[in-house]
């Protein structure tokens, strides 16, 4: 199993244990006498923006099995795992509010239409069904400005970045050579059978990059962003004098090589 796929297992586990501690434990008290907002779909949303339609379908699933079983209703489960479903395509197309909102339609209008309309899996009278979709549209609308708030972190980008988004395997890798691999690069810049000019060639190193390969000025761009992720002074904050001297020189570098591989480039 790849280390991507069980990484997307275990957030899907915490999503859906996320889910039903808010579902059973953590009931927030509404103005209205017995009446508390369920945000159980937070940890089904957050697992379809976060990993996707399938481990979005899978997180509303589990989350779904407690309330199905507490209301003696089998079809809550496959509702709200389409809830997860729909949130995680939208979430590819509009902004993460706007799709837990659009993403819950489907279930709200298959739970009164089972409800109400078909008595499945038994008959409601319409106001009760009419209460049970006002105070879930309520829940959904708490939850889209919540997870809006979370999805625009940009703490929340980063790690979301680093650990679980699905790279593109379409795309050119700008892959960071070990030290072996560096010294190969070092002595292919006397290859003359390179197509760039000596002083690209060890621009390219400097960025850590093959001068073998053909780059882009995207490529460039992406590991320029990087570097700076790695000496940012941020980062090196809890260094010493010394290494976060360095860090800074060598951000200064990275900066002025840059601008002559852009001009190179583009």
């Amino acid at each position: 199993m790849k280390a991507n796929s069980s990484k997307h297992i275990a957030f899907t586990a915490i999503f859906a244990a996320l889910g039903i501690l808010f579902g059973t434990i953590l009931l927030i008290p509404t103005p209205v006498p017995n009446v508390y907002l369920d945000l159980s779909h937070i940890g089904t949303v957050l697992s379809a923006i976060l990993l996707g339609p399938i481990f979005g379908g899978i997180t509303g699933f589990i989350v779904g099995i407690w309330p199905g079983l507490t209301f003696g209703n089998f079809l809550v489960p496959p509702f709200k795992a389409l809830t997860g479903i729909f949130v995680a395509i939208l979430s590819k197309k509009t902004r993460p509010g706007i799709a837990v909102f659009l993403g819950y339609l489907p279930e709200a209008f298959l739970t009164y239409l089972t409800l109400a309309v078909l008595k499945i899996p038994y008959g409601l009278p319409l106001p009760v069904v009419y209460t049970i979709l006002t105070k879930a549209f309520v829940e959904i609308i708490v939850l889209a400005i919540l997870v809006e708030t979370i999805m625009t972190n940009k703490g929340v980008k980063q790690f979301y970045n680093r650990n679980l988004k699905v790279k593109d395997k379409t795309k050119k890798k700008t892959k960071v050579p070990d030290e072996e691999e560096k010294i190969k690069n070092k002595e292919k810049i006397d290859d003359k059978s390179s197509d760039y000019p000596k002083e690209i060639q060890e621009l390219l190193t400097f960025f850590e990059l093959d001068p073998k390969e053909k780059y882009t000025l995207k490529d460039i761009n992406e590991q320029k962003r990087y570097l700076n992720s790695i000496y940012h002074p941020d980062k090196n904050a809890s260094l010493g004098e010394k290494s976060k001297k360095k860090a800074e020189n060598k951000l200064k570098q990275i900066n002025n090589n840059y601008d002559k591989l852009s001009k190179f480039f583009k």
